[in-house]
């Protein structure tokens, strides 16, 4: 049998777009969607940020997130090749 992984965000939603709309909500503020994570943790207190990524993570809004219609193109093929497919992700705290 073989495998492949799936990672949640950038590869089955549109990661980190989807933050950044998060955030532009949450915040009432307009963030480029060109923005790096790191621009935004330079741009907000670290504190805050770290509690907005937080609410994100268990909410409604990324439960609900659109699924990149080019994730499921490459995991058809996938699929029809043999592979079984494991979705992955690991929340990492300090």
């Amino acid at each position: 049998m073989k495998y492949i992984s799936f990672d949640i965000d950038g590869i089955m939603n549109n990661y980190p777009i989807c933050w950044i709309q998060y955030l532009n909500i949450t915040l009432d503020r307009n963030f480029s969607l060109d923005l790096r994570t790191e621009d935004i943790k330079d741009i907000l207190d670290i504190n805050i940020y770290n509690e907005i990524k937080d609410e994100y993570r268990n909410s409604d809004y990324k439960a609900n997130l659109v699924f990149n219609p080019y994730t499921k193109v490459l995991a058809d093929n996938f699929i029809s090749n043999g592979y079984k497919i494991m979705v992955c992700t690991c929340l990492l705290y300090t």
